[in-house]
């Protein structure tokens, strides 16, 4: 099974994160793709069997800067028959009319270019926001949601869960 884990991150906390997922699933040696995707190629990711994103959310809901060129360069590629799961941080607090935005943005792209979606859902419960495209409805998030800003200590928690 080819499995991608590619996270783009600012200040490391997303970056934080995926290292905790992969460490989780068995470290290094489970990737076929693994690391940040400002040193990944986009295209790498097609004909992957499963493709786990980090992406967190900057300003008012836009994704964060090492995502801009990959998601522009995503619209001629086709992940069908990937199964897709992301995960993102966020701000609830500060940000609570565009919390997790990015992940939201980023989740609909790679359904658009055709990957299978559904998977790595988790709970809105327990966070305090107004709006955000994460949100699927169903109390249910796109993806995992981490608030390491106001909710640092269920960082570890959540991502284990997931």
């Amino acid at each position: 099974m080819k499995i991608a884990l590619v996270w783009g991150s600012s200040t490391g906390n997303t970056e934080n994160a995926a290292e905790l997922i992969k460490d989780g699933l068995g470290g290094d040696g489970t990737f076929a793709v693994c690391g940040s995707i400002s040193d990944i190629s986009i295209a790498d990711l097609v004909g992957c069997d499963v493709i786990l994103v980090g992406c967190s959310t900057w300003h008012t809901g836009e994704t964060q800067e090492d995502w801009n060129a990959p998601y522009e360069a995503m619209d001629g590629l086709n992940f069908a028959g990937s199964k897709f799961a992301c995960f993102g941080c966020g701000d609830a607090a500060s940000y609570a009319d565009n919390f997790l935005d990015g992940l939201g943005t980023l989740y609909a792209k790679f359904i658009e270019r055709g990957a299978s979606g559904g998977y790595g859902f988790t709970s809105t419960e327990g966070y305090d926001y107004e709006e955000s495209l994460s949100d699927v409805g169903e109390s249910q998030f796109c993806g995992l949601g981490i608030d390491v800003e106001n909710q640092e200590d269920l960082t570890e928690e959540r991502v284990t869960a997931w």
